[in-house]
């Protein structure tokens, strides 16, 4: 049977006509007097049906909901973004402002110029309640404060001093009696 098919001649067909079972290139523009029929397509540069275009486009948000790259809008209600929204420093009071301009805000405060550091002479003047003891180190100068080491070691030669004095006391109390 293929021997039969084989041998039956082939005709020209004249390049005017378009087949329905080969790939050909159509290198000019044709009008169809009904529309082609053609599936959803699954792959880019498929041709795409009606059906296929009015799908996508209902599942498309109101364009009136949308927010728009290039004009002016109010935008309202709850925004979640992926990853922060970049920002140039603020010029304008309500403009959003970015982490450097905040930053540069808050090291001006009264709060920041006031505050407490680690690494600067700073005279306090109110008082500063800790939420645990600070260190602070042997006193070197009599305006330094005291730790509880320096305190302990002055206590116990005041009371060696008064021991002495109290023995020394009572020593000349007994010697007192003795020679009565």
């Amino acid at each position: 049977m293929d021997k039969v098919i084989a041998e039956r001649p082939v005709p020209e067909l004249p390049v005017t006509v378009v087949t329905i079972d080969t790939e050909q290139t159509i290198i000019a523009i044709k009008v169809f007097t009904a529309s082609p029929v053609v599936p959803i397509p699954t792959e880019d540069g498929q041709a795409a049906n009606k059906e296929y275009v009015d799908r996508a486009v209902s599942e498309q948000p109101d364009p009136e909901n949308m927010m728009s790259l290039d004009s002016d809008q109010k935008v309202t209600g709850l925004k979640l973004f992926r990853r922060s929204p970049e920002v140039p420093f603020p010029k304008e009071p309500q403009q959003a402002a970015n982490k450097h301009y905040v930053d540069v805000m808050l090291a001006r405060t009264p709060q920041a110029a006031n505050g407490l550091t680690i690494d600067t002479e700073q005279v306090i003047r109110a008082i500063k309640t800790f939420e645990r003891s600070p260190e602070v180190p042997m006193p070197t100068e009599r305006t330094h404060a005291v730790n509880k080491e320096y305190v302990d070691r002055a206590v116990l030669g005041v009371m060696a001093k008064i021991g002495a004095a109290l023995s020394a006391l009572a020593a000349g109390v007994i010697h007192h009696e003795k020679n009565r």
